[in-house]
């Protein structure tokens, strides 16, 4: 808003001795040497090219190319992202389970954490199971694709999926926050862990998770 409205604010004394000369004297020589004040938001010297709603209303005098952002520029995320939700909708609709895949920093050793997940598909190989990765999870779990009645979720946050899922769905994962957060949110659903060391875990057992076996 800086680049559309003026700002009135009165310089204080600790603007003006303390505030002003940190900015223009200290700031630079303990970040970065070439920094400079700008008028306006979108003026800094490392920004190439701004985009803004209103361009013909800006009140600051904007050095770098600028260019109206357009509804052209939206529809097609808008679009992309309402037929994502809507797939999403109607796959998790048919699911009997959910299962997430515990982050890989959690898992101790990655090969034996997928036999273990193998096994359990294959135990419930008559159920439709999904498997969800964490967004920041880049395996391609390639011994996981050709599983019988098995596919793969999206890549985005499971909160994300959780107004569509079913509520005879079960949920399937080791000791995770997302297994948690979908527990405070959705009270109806079927929780269970994975985790080897359930017993241990007063706090699944205090949500109400129980044991898979």
């Amino acid at each position: 808003m800086f680049n559309y409205i003026k700002q009135n604010k009165k310089e204080s004394i600790l603007d003006r001795f303390i505030k002003t000369p940190l900015h223009t004297w200290l700031y630079p020589k303990i970040y970065f040497k070439e920094w400079q004040p700008t008028s306006g938001v979108g003026d800094n010297q490392y920004i190439d090219e701004c985009y803004f709603s209103n361009p013909e209303h800006i009140i600051h005098n904007i050095t770098k190319p600028t260019f109206k952002l357009e509804k052209d520029y939206f529809v097609y995320q808008s679009n992309f992202i309402k037929k994502l939700l809507t797939d999403i909708k109607n796959n998790l609709l048919d699911l009997d389970v959910v299962l997430l895949l515990e982050y890989p920093e959690n898992k101790i050793n990655h090969q034996k954490y997928i036999k273990k997940i193998i096994a359990i598909c294959k135990k419930l190989s008559n159920k439709k199971i999904a498997l969800k990765k964490h967004p920041r999870d880049f395996n391609t779990y390639d011994e996981l694709i050709n599983l019988k009645n098995t596919t793969f979720l999206p890549n985005i946050a499971f909160e994300f999926l959780l107004p569509f899922i079913n509520k005879n769905t079960i949920i399937l994962s080791g000791i995770s926050t997302s297994l948690m957060l979908a527990n405070t949110l959705l009270k109806n659903q079927t929780y269970l862990t994975t985790s080897a060391n359930f017993q241990n875990s007063n706090l699944m057992q205090k949500l109400g998770v129980k044991n898979y076996e």
